[in-house]
């Protein structure tokens, strides 16, 4: 081997050993979520609460969308954003609260997002959408691929008359 190919070889080596150097800490970190974490023991009811999420952002309402909200608790009896969806769909307004006021209990020991989503969206649903619009902000910039924070931050800028963020959030 010649002297030329040696230099080359050990030039190829030094730069590998230097892209492994500076890769180490980021192949190690752990991965910001761009979506929601459901916190539930049950993957048949975050199946069924993203059944009801598509299902909602599809504008499919009806029995069988009601119906995959009560297995998602069904399935976890002590899954908060099951509960939530289950307030959504409620009838009477005793059982909106009901169901609303176990959702806020049981979110307490739920992920971040989950729980923070809960929160605004009530915020929201007790006509206090100044309250609730920061909240979806922050969560629409720590979970850039969960689309029902966009619907609803849309929702909320629309209402609150700000059409051309509600245009980027809802696009």
């Amino acid at each position: 081997m010649s002297f030329e190919s040696s230099r080359r070889r050990l030039g190829w080596v030094a730069a590998a050993a230097f892209v492994v150097a500076a890769t180490a800490g980021v192949a190690t970190a752990a991965p910001q979520p761009k979506q929601f974490v459901f916190t539930t023991k049950s993957k048949d009811a975050e199946r069924y609460a993203r059944d009801v999420v598509r299902a909602i952002e599809t504008f499919q309402f009806g029995t069988a969308t009601v119906d995959l909200a009560n297995k998602a608790i069904a399935a976890d009896p002590d899954f908060a954003f099951g509960h939530y969806l289950v307030a959504t769909f409620s009838q009477t307004p005793e059982a909106v609260k009901a169901e609303s006021d176990k959702a806020v209990a049981l979110a307490k020991t739920a992920s971040d997002g989950e729980r923070r989503y809960i929160e605004a969206v009530l915020l929201v649903r007790a006509n206090e959408p100044a309250k609730a619009l920061p909240i979806l902000t922050e969560l629409s910039a720590q979970y850039p691929d969960e689309r029902m924070v966009y619907m609803m931050l849309g929702q909320v800028q629309m209402n609150a008359g700000d059409l051309a963020a509600a245009e980027t959030a809802f696009t």
